[in-house]
């Protein structure tokens, strides 16, 4: 039996499909009203399979709608609706995410306060906070498993100086804690929070010198926001927009000075650091002849890593690649050569293999698909793809698991084996229609092949996994 399993384990990853071209371009759309810019920050996929975006609208001019945006485009691209929540120029939403209730959280800056709003499906507000006492603008927010939220942003300190913040936050908007962390009275700026497998939380900040030289931080705190280590400079003249976290490591994207050709440019840097801070590589990517930095990412359904950015290639400034997870390129592209520029500043994963970009174009947002164009198979069932996701793939202690209900229903989740024994049930309740996510501890199961099965109504799927 055993024998059968390695073989089978061995087919499993030898057929698997593994995609070493590079993705096409489904469709891209423009947004946005005509004499006022318009920004595009974020986007997270709906329940019905549409995208919120959000931003901010900016004219200068008096008379014009001003303020923070959220944009509701359907799963086709186009325009459901475009509200603006509040009337500054200055005011801005960041970062945008689905709850475990089926609703959103945006956060952004309110007049020079952090600020956060959940809303439903449809734009109405649920609750609305703002944090004072020289807290600023959010960055970056993301849900707990307890429904809680945690949020980073910029606080306004004394003199010169700024801090950057962590906040904990109840599921109505109440703070739990705050911490602020300082280096060497810099303007410091935080971009990005995510929770690791240990229930502390890693921060991507840095700052600028006098001379305009980019400074890292990583900074990684206990589960109550204190500090237990911190990195600084960790490349030269170099900035960490995001971070993506494995089971026992974390991922960075960014970009770095580099000398190219006898002159100072830039290139897109992956950076994989262990989960106590040892970096285990740091890797470039780019051309030889062109500048590159890297935005956002996201893991792919066969476990590798999608990079979005920006170059300076005429033939297109979309800077699109691929890496294993040990970062081998496995192919690079740049997209959308119509000589408009681009910034992309957010890539999420739609469904298999299908990915949904947002970012900025001649000061109009825009959305950008990237998947595979369909050769004479039936699409009829593309739903089907997107109403149960497990990652990471292959599993070696905590997957979540991510599904959607068409409508209120029991949802019976459990686990087989290769052989269709069943091992587990998940779970088996009654939820809400929409977006719901489960998180699965997999450490007492043996390594081979598994298949997740999740039944709902008349509907079932399944999913296959691999346990290291």
């Amino acid at each position: 039996m055993k024998k059968f399993l390695i073989f089978s384990l061995l087919l499993i990853f030898q057929f698997q499909f593994v995609n070493s071209q590079p993705l096409d371009s489904l469709w891209m759309y423009y947004y946005g009203q005509d004499s006022i810019s318009e920004y595009a920050y974020d986007v997270v996929l709906t329940y019905d399979s549409g995208y919120l975006v959000v931003g901010k609208r900016y004219s200068g001019w008096p008379g014009k709608i001003e303020g923070a945006i959220i944009i509701s485009i359907d799963k086709d691209g186009q325009l459901i609706w475009d509200k603006n929540f509040s009337t500054s120029n200055h005011d801005d939403f960041q970062s945008i995410i689905t709850t475990y209730d089926s609703n959103f959280v945006a956060g952004g800056n309110l007049s020079g306060l952090a600020w956060l709003i959940k809303m439903d499906i449809n734009g109405d507000t649920l609750w609305t906070k703002s944090y004072g006492d020289n807290f600023g603008g959010i960055t970056s927010v993301q849900e707990l498993m307890n429904n809680e939220l945690v949020i980073t942003g910029n606080a306004i300190g004394y003199g010169q100086s700024y801090d950057f913040y962590l906040m904990k936050i109840n599921q109505y908007g109440d703070t739990i804690w705050t911490h602020k962390y300082n280096y060497e009275d810099n303007y410091v700026r935080s971009y990005c929070v995510k929770q690791t497998f240990d229930g502390g939380f890693i921060i991507s900040a840095g700052y600028s010198t006098m001379s305009f030289v980019n400074i890292p931080i990583i900074l990684k705190t206990g589960i109550n926001g204190d500090t237990l280590w911190s990195i600084h400079n960790i490349d030269s003249d170099a900035k960490f927009p995001e971070i993506l976290v494995d089971v026992d490591t974390i991922y960075f994207i960014g970009s770095a000075l580099r000398y190219k050709e006898n002159k100072i440019a830039k290139d897109a840097i992956l950076i994989k650091m262990k989960s106590d801070g040892e970096i285990i590589w740091i890797k470039d990517y780019g051309e030889p002849t062109s500048m590159e930095m890297g935005y956002s990412f996201t893991f792919t359904n066969s476990g590798n890593i999608l990079i979005v950015g920006e170059n300076s290639n005429e033939s297109g400034n979309i800077y699109t690649f691929e890496t294993d997870k040990n970062g081998e390129l496995i192919w690079e592209k740049s997209y959308v050569g119509n000589g408009m520029s681009h910034i992309p500043f957010s890539v999420k994963t739609v469904y298999e293999n299908n990915y949904i970009i947002t970012g900025i174009s001649n000061t109009k947002p825009f959305l950008f698909k990237l998947g595979e164009k369909p050769s004479g198979i039936n699409c009829e069932n593309e739903q089907i793809d997107i109403r149960l996701r497990v990652s990471p793939n292959p599993v070696k202690s905590t997957a979540t698991i991510d599904f959607v209900l068409d409508q209120k229903e029991l949802a019976d989740i459990s686990i087989y084996s290769f052989n269709g024994e069943k091992i587990s049930q998940i779970i088996k309740k009654q939820f809400s229609k929409g977006n719901h996510k489960l998180y699965w501890e997999t450490s007492s199961l043996q390594s081979g092949i598994y298949f997740v099965k999740m039944k709902s109504g008349n509907s079932v799927v399944v999913k296959k996994i691999i346990h290291l």
